[in-house]
């Protein structure tokens, strides 16, 4: 049987993985490894990086979540960690971290990959704009709407009794037709909202 080193294959594929994998030494505050994909994602190279400029990247509001997060952290469990990153292009970006630690010798080593989920975020964005006006429109459909014309078969009720004593054959055939009509637009609004809530 063949002396296979299972590390070095990970390691390889690790390499040419596009998600951002890193190790980090917590008591030395150093990266110890990190993929391609992790200098390509944070724009700089491999010599000029320090790990406290990854802090840095790292939104002022949830700075101090990741480090008591990353601070807690128990060997042999897998957490999940979302915050905004701003890159040094200054675009603003939606994180979302996997971390793991390990011990090794006594030093406490957390192995992580990164999935920038900005595009999720903001179709989501979207997705709840899109619902917050559609039900905006549902609203005034029910009450501005449906509510002013729900008051016309009353009052052409009304006017009819009014205009019983006047003698012009017309208007209770105008009358008639505008009640008819709006019980019409009625029942469309009605079942357009039966149709959108179902």
């Amino acid at each position: 049987m063949s002396s296979v080193k299972p590390e070095s294959a990970i390691l390889t594929l690790i390499d040419l993985d596009p998600r951002v994998c890193f190790i980090y030494d917590l008591d030395g505050r150093s990266i110890v490894y990190a993929n391609a994909a992790f200098y390509t994602y944070f724009q700089t190279k491999a010599a000029s990086f320090k790990a406290d400029r990854l802090q840095k990247l790292i939104n002022k509001e949830d700075r101090s979540r990741v480090e008591k997060v990353i601070c807690a952290l128990e060997e042999g469990t897998l957490h999940n960690l979302e915050f905004g990153l701003k890159l040094p292009d200054g675009s603003e970006r939606v994180v979302d971290l996997c971390l793991a630690m390990a011990k090794q010798e006594d030093v406490r080593l957390i192995t992580g990959y990164l999935k920038d989920i900005t595009s999720d975020k903001n179709k989501a964005v979207i997705e709840k704009e899109k619902a917050a006006a559609k039900e905006l429109k549902r609203r005034t459909l029910r009450h501005d709407l449906a509510g002013t014309l729900g008051f016309i078969p009353t009052f052409t009720h009304l006017l009819l009794k009014k205009s019983e004593s006047l003698e012009d054959p017309q208007i209770p055939v105008l009358l008639s037709s505008i009640e008819s009509i709006s019980k019409e637009t009625l029942t469309k609004i009605k079942e357009y909202m039966t149709e959108e809530t179902s």
